[in-house]
Order: structure tokens, then sequence, then C-alpha cells
């Protein structure tokens, strides 16, 4: 019947028509998050105890922080703490790592910004009234940093022996296409200072790596036909 399909679809309008809405018309309406929701990773500094698990625990190196001594006594106080959220995954390690129940995911995700940089949130808690000693505060801070440090070396020279041994995979980390991965291991697996370099850049920033791989594809394509 001629018009049948109309009709059908103007059945179907009026049986939703009457129905509870659904959607939510953010941003006038807010979202009903669920209490498990995990927006912003958020630190109580008053629960720090300066164990470091938290740091110890996450993956991606978002978390940094600096410590001191009191003068009186082997109590250590945080003088800062880093959360690089760029690089979180929010897997929830670090608050369950953490002992007193110092770190937890709010419900904050309207935290966009235009710069990357500006997500990264530093706690400085206020230790005007406490008396650090002096030497101990920049020992700590050297030895927060080289167990960072530490950290990405191993995590580097175990890119590099992935890279060797199945490069079509570690690069698929930032090429898609199996073909030219295969042919960037080709490119770079002959030079230790063009290898290393990829490493830390896929260890430290995967964006900037698939850039760098990208040129080198390119520059290795011109070469070719010239």
């Amino acid at each position: 019947m001629w018009g049948s399909g109309i009709l059908k679809g103007l059945a179907i309008t009026l049986k939703h028509l009457f129905e509870w809405d659904i959607t939510e018309q953010y941003p006038e309406e807010r979202p009903n998050l669920y209490p498990r929701f995990r927006g912003r990773l958020i630190l109580n500094p008053e629960k720090c105890i300066v164990c470091g698990m938290c740091v110890k625990t996450c993956p991606n190196n978002v978390l940094s922080f600096t410590q001191a001594r009191l003068k009186e006594g082997k109590k250590k106080v945080l003088t800062s703490y880093t959360i690089d959220h760029q690089y979180c995954m929010f897997c929830n390690l670090c608050v369950e790592a953490c002992p007193t129940g110092g770190l937890y995911f709010s419900h904050d995700f309207e935290w966009a910004a235009f710069n990357r940089e500006d997500i990264k949130f530093v706690y400085e808690p206020d230790l005007s009234h406490l008396e650090l000693a002096s030497d101990d505060a920049e020992a700590g801070e050297k030895g927060i940093r080289a167990s960072k440090e530490d950290k990405n070396e191993k995590l580097i020279n175990a890119t590099i022996i992935a890279i060797r041994k199945n490069p079509a995979k570690a690069l698929g980390k930032i090429l898609n296409d199996e073909s030219e991965a295969l042919k960037l291991a080709e490119m770079i697996g002959e030079d230790e200072n063009k290898l290393r370099k990829m490493a830390e850049l896929i260890v430290i920033d995967k964006e900037k790596a698939a850039k760098v791989a990208r040129a080198f594809l390119v520059k290795g394509q011109k070469k070719e036909e010239g």
C-alpha cells in the first residue's frame, strides 16, 4: 500500500512520544554518575605518610613526590606531590595500594584544558609550622628523582629488547600498519642511538614517538625514490 512506510514511521513516533525521556541534555542537565565513577585523581595530603607505594604501583609514571625529614626525629613529611593526569589510565592501582586511603577518584570530569601541561596538578602542603632538616629535603628529592629515572631506564631497556624481538608488536603501539612497523625496525635496528631514542620516546611520550616514527618513514621513502 502506498504511504504505508510513512504511517509506520508516524506510529513509532507516537509510541515513543509519551515515554519517559532517557537522553540527558548535557550540560543543562547534570549527568547521574555511578558511585564508582573515576574522574579526577585526588590526594589528601594530610593522610600521606610518604611510603611511595602509589609511585611504585603506577604503570605510567603518573605520580611523583618529594619529601623531607623533620629536624627532630626521623619522621618524614610530604613537601610536594605531582599528579600528571595526561598519562593516567584510571586503573585505580595507586588508590588500592595507598595504605591510608589518601588517594581517591572524584566525580570531577570537566577538566579539559588547551595545553596538556595544564591538567598536571601539584600539591604543596603548608609546612611553615614545621622545622625541616634542610639537607635531607634536598636528598629526599634527589632520591625520588633517581628512583623514577631508574624505573624509566628499565622500561627503556625492556622496550629495546621488545623492538628487536618482536618489532611488529612493539612498534605497533605507535604505528597501526604492521608493514610500516617492520620497515621502521629495519631502519633503526642498525643504529643504536636511533633505537634507544625511539625506545625512550615510546616510554615517555607515545604521541611524540608516533610523529618521529612517521618522519623516519617519510625520510626513508624519499631516499628510496631519490
